[in-house]
């Protein structure tokens, strides 16, 4: 098979069976993972200014990737609004951030369909998405007050689920209190 290629295509072919494992790698890509410190975001709130992340260091983030066309991404932020009601004044901080909508639609959908008092931003650029390695939504990553990665959520995440990672991080229980109580 390969006595018929001439020696360009043959090049080429070699360079590709090298190169395309580096390009593809195994699986998909990690993005950030726990326990590594958060990059920051680049994206722009509602009124069209910059949100940086290291503005809420100091403070628990739940960072929710999203879109509007995600049922189930929609779900996560009416939970999230009742989570961050509950724990904004022990430190907790919300911020939604969209994945490159028009800022129009964006607005409408946050402020007539599902209010949230917590940010919101847009990623515009795909910038903070590829930063993060979000390959679907809704994902969520849980930062702690330094701004290290916690958690990773791939998925939807029940309030239960959210409030036991959130818990310890906002010193409101221990993590043997959060395992026991998931137990019981």
């Amino acid at each position: 098979m390969f006595a018929r290629l001439s020696g360009v295509r043959l090049r080429a072919l070699a360079v590709a069976c090298v190169t395309l494992p580096l390009l593809v790698g195994c699986g998909e890509p990690e993005g950030i993972a726990p326990g590594l410190v958060a990059p920051e975001i680049t994206a722009l709130d509602l009124d069209n200014r910059p949100v940086r992340l290291a503005d809420y260091r100091g403070r628990v983030v739940v960072l929710d990737f999203w879109t509007g066309g995600c049922g189930p991404c929609l779900i996560d932020m009416a939970q999230m609004e009742g989570v961050y009601q509950q724990y904004r004044d022990d430190g907790l901080t919300v911020l939604a951030l969209n994945q490159g909508e028009p800022l129009e639609d964006v607005v409408e959908m946050v402020r007539r369909l599902l209010p949230v008092s917590y940010p919101v931003a847009i990623d515009q650029r795909g910038l903070s998405t590829k930063r993060y390695g979000v390959m679907a939504v809704p994902t969520t990553f849980v930062l702690d007050r330094k701004g290290i990665v916690r958690e990773k959520v791939l998925g939807e995440i029940s309030r239960a689920r959210l409030e036991a990672m959130l818990r310890p991080l906002l010193g409101l229980e221990s993590a043997a209190q959060t395992v026991n109580h998931e137990a019981g």
